[in-house]
């Protein structure tokens, strides 16, 4: 399955010393493959034994017009970025640490792109995302943000929501 060869990948380039290229793991891949228990199993015990160095969302919102068609001609993509923290969260939070969750959609892609880290300080702009991280709570696509409008995730009862953003000094809700 594609999720088995991206994990041969990456064990590879890691046996290797070298650096692992950027292997996306999707929801779906474009045939529309839903991922089985076992493939979740499988990623599950990859970020366990610390394998997987991020988990990133692929915000790839796309128009009605692009998605409301016969499957085979529709676009690929989803909107994510308000609930990927929360799916990754109801899916591993009997699994992994919480603290183990953040790092990998914080402080992974930040080393892998080779950024600095964040910092809080005094007198310096917050940059953080407030979250609850045992809400329990349906999507419900129409009152997304976005403008975008497909989601896999709506009506989905998803653990840990985004409360709010402090970005650049500016909170959003």
């Amino acid at each position: 399955t594609w999720i088995k060869r991206g994990l041969i990948w990456i064990k590879y380039f890691k046996s290797q010393a070298r650096e692992t290229p950027l292997v996306w793991l999707k929801i779906n891949e474009p045939t529309g493959q839903i991922v089985t228990k076992n493939e979740t199993k499988k990623l599950i015990q990859a970020i366990k034994q610390d394998k997987i160095d991020a988990i990133i969302s692929d915000h790839s919102p796309e128009n009605i017009e692009n998605k409301d068609c016969e499957f085979e001609h529709a676009a690929f993509g989803t909107i994510n970025l308000e609930t990927s923290f929360a799916a990754a969260n109801t899916v591993l939070r009997e699994e992994v640490s919480l603290e183990t969750i953040i790092r990998k959609f914080t402080e992974g892609p930040r080393t892998i792109l080779q950024l600095p880290a964040y910092t809080i300080e005094e007198g310096v702009d917050a940059n953080l995302t407030l979250f609850n991280p045992t809400l329990t709570w349906t999507y419900d696509v129409h009152e997304s943000a976005s403008i975008s409008r497909n989601s896999g995730l709506d009506g989905r009862e998803l653990v840990g929501k985004p409360m709010g953003i402090i970005n650049n000094g500016r909170y959003h809700v």
